[in-house]
């Protein structure tokens, strides 16, 4: 398991169509992705609860902890960080992602979905937790290997569609 200061590594400035942090515009990768103002991080993190607890308990940038290795019983949570919702007439945003995990053997499993995001947008350079996100526990008698979570998530006013992947491995 890893820990990560966002400020450094996640979760940059932001500025029109990109990431960027303090030396640079951030590539996009197969878990943070950008068109135009609007963007995503999925994050993986052993616990969804403990993330969003320090999320919500400081006004700096939280030191949360992410993974991409977790063993059987162990639980695993994918999260999603975002910018620059378009707000509908009422200043509102509508933003909704859809997951689905692709097992070791390249089948896949719709895993639910949900509001991402459904308030006013936070202001310019701000990054704000999603309210959707995706909680796995893996039993003995599930496949050990690489496992991969897919989420598409849409931006309902803009019609923005963003595409992110993570993967991670079930271990003994």
């Amino acid at each position: 398991m890893k820990y990560i200061t966002l400020i450094l590594l996640l979760i940059p400035i932001i500025t029109q169509a990109e990431w960027k942090n303090k030396t640079g515009t951030i590539r996009d990768t197969e878990s943070m992705k950008s068109l135009g103002d609007f963007g995503v991080k999925m994050l993986l993190t052993p616990s969804d609860k403990l993330f969003r607890k320090k999320w919500q308990s400081t006004k700096i940038t939280p030191k949360v902890e992410t993974t991409d290795t977790i063993t059987q019983n162990a639980t695993i949570a994918a999260v999603l960080l975002f910018h620059g919702c378009s707000p509908k007439k009422d200043g509102n945003c509508d933003v909704v992602s859809r997951f689905l995990l692709v097992n070791p053997d390249g089948s896949t499993t719709p895993a639910g979905g949900g509001p991402v995001w459904a308030e006013k947008p936070m202001s310019d350079g701000i990054i704000q937790l999603g309210k959707a996100s995706l909680f796995l526990q893996f039993s003995d008698s599930d496949p050990l290997g690489e496992y991969k979570i897919v989420t598409q998530i849409q931006d309902r006013v803009s019609g923005k569609n963003l595409k992110l992947s993570s993967s991670f491995n079930v271990i003994k």
